[in-house]
């Protein structure tokens, strides 16, 4: 009977044990935080872009770098840069090449203000397009509701 209890509780310690690791060892966590970081250096730029967009409706073409933090050891072979190109009605996103989550992926944002539904009139970023997989996105950009660049910050 002992035998039993005491097998029965490491089963039970080994099944929890492996229900806690899956969950906690993500395999794309690294992807997620490189996303969260372009996301937010995208963010620091993009007042400029708003205020061209709420006065005239277009952006600016233009073309930019943004740099990211490394995030482990393995990823410091190759520079982690994002390719910012703006376009008159959308901002093209493009990971640069390497050995590292995201290599090559983009992720295409398109401006628009929330209807009247709202009192708050800020543009809103709508993640349209791209090769970035959605489960590594943010909520807000897998759901389409838009981002606040604000709440990047």
């Amino acid at each position: 009977m002992i035998k039993n209890v005491f097998l029965f509780f490491i089963l039970v310690a080994v099944i929890g044990g492996g229900i806690g690791y899956s969950f906690y060892s993500d395999p794309e966590q690294a992807s997620i935080q490189l996303f969260d970081q372009a996301m937010k250096q995208f963010a620091k730029r993009a007042d400029i872009l708003e205020e061209q967009y709420e006065e005239s409706g277009v952006l600016s073409e233009s073309t930019e770098i943004l740099k990211l933090e490394r995030i482990t050891v393995e990823e410091s072979e190759s520079k982690l840069v994002v390719h910012m190109t703006v376009a008159s009605q959308y901002v093209t996103l493009v990971f640069s090449d390497g050995k590292w989550p995201l290599a090559n992926q983009s992720i295409i944002l398109e401006p628009f203000i929330p209807e009247a539904l709202s009192e708050e009139k800020s543009v809103r970023w709508k993640c349209i397009s791209g090769s970035v997989l959605v489960r590594i996105r943010s909520k807000n950009c897998r759901l389409g509701y838009g981002i606040v660049s604000s709440e990047l910050r």
